[in-house]
């Protein structure tokens, strides 16, 4: 397990059943995990990665997960098959697919996996009194973070905020895919 800096992560369930099977239960409330899991061979081992959105399970497989301030969750699958359940609904997160989930919906349909870390840049103003606005756009599945501070994204991955503007005029911003890839800017307000 790779966790991020940052992430709020907590074992709440690790024992073993009557016939030898490996129970673990996790609860990820903010940040982002990346999970090698080797198969499960006992039908009664598990592994759960419970959010504020849902419940993600595997029995072996690579991937991971990114949790918003919202709950808002993202599940990205590398080898393997990963299973999210929401409000009644659940959704196979296959090997290259990935999904998000927000709290109090059903997951989305699983797209092709993108671990894509591009920021579309919509507005960046100076608002006076030291401050700017920043709108932007990311994959939906990914973490917009601004001063240490994880920024809450829409169902389409656009985010709005006014923040601090800096004496250099420049804002560090980083972007990180459910897998954990990371792409840090430094936008420079005009």
């Amino acid at each position: 397990m790779e966790v991020a800096e940052n992430t709020k992560l907590q074992i709440q369930k690790l024992h073993s059943t009557s016939n030898n099977g490996k129970v673990t239960e996790l609860l990820l409330t903010g940040g982002q995990v990346r999970l090698k899991v080797r198969p499960l061979n006992n039908r009664e081992s598990r592994l759960e990665i419970k959010t504020p959105a849902g419940i993600t399970g595997v029995r072996g497989t690579e991937f991971g997960v990114s949790v918003q301030p919202s709950g808002k969750t993202g599940v990205a699958t590398l080898k393997g098959q990963v299973v999210t359940s929401a409000q009644g609904k659940t959704v196979s997160v296959n090997k290259g697919f990935q999904s998000f989930v927000i709290p109090g919906k059903p997951p989305s349909p699983p797209v092709r996996l993108r671990d894509d870390t591009s920021l579309q840049i919509k507005i960046l103003a100076d608002m006076g009194n030291q401050q700017a606005k920043i709108a932007g756009k990311v994959d939906p599945v990914n973490l917009v973070i601004l001063a240490n501070e994880s920024l809450i994204t829409n169902q389409n991955g656009e985010f709005e905020v006014i923040t601090a503007l800096p004496n250099n005029r420049k804002i560090a911003v980083s972007i990180t895919t459910p897998l954990g890839k990371k792409q840090k800017y430094e936008l420079a307000v005009p």
